[in-house]
C-alpha cells in the first residue's frame, strides 16, 4: 500500500484527533524509513507505537531516533538487563 492509498488529513489536532491510530500508525505500518527528533520521549510513547513499528521492520524499514529520553526505574532496570545480556 502507498501514502496516497490512505485516507489522510492535510493537518490533525491532538484536541479533536486521535493523532496515533489516524496518523503515526498507519504512516508507520506503510514506511520504509522514520527518523524523529523529539525531546521528552518515553518507552510508552515506544510501546504506543509498537504495531507501526511492527509494519516498519516487516518492510525492512529503518529508524534513527534522537531523543532526549525520560526513563523510568523500570527502564533503567530493563536497559542494564538487555546490556548485561549482550555479549
Amino acid at each position: 500500500m502507498s501514502f496516497k492509498d490512505l485516507n489522510l488529513k492535510r493537518s490533525y489536532s491532538s484536541d479533536s484527533d486521535d493523532i496515533l491510530n489516524e496518523f503515526y500508525l498507519p504512516i508507520l505500518e506503510n514506511s520504509i524509513s522514520y527518523c524523529r527528533l523529539s525531546g521528552f520521549f518515553t518507552s510508552e510513547s515506544l510501546s504506543l507505537a509498537a504495531r507501526g513499528i511492527v509494519g516498519l521492520i516487516k518492510n525492512n524499514g529503518k529508524m534513527k531516533l534522537i531523543v532526549s529520553p525520560k526513563l523510568s526505574y523500570g527502564d533503567l532496570i530493563t536497559i542494564n538487563s538487555a546490556l548485561g545480556s549482550v555479549k
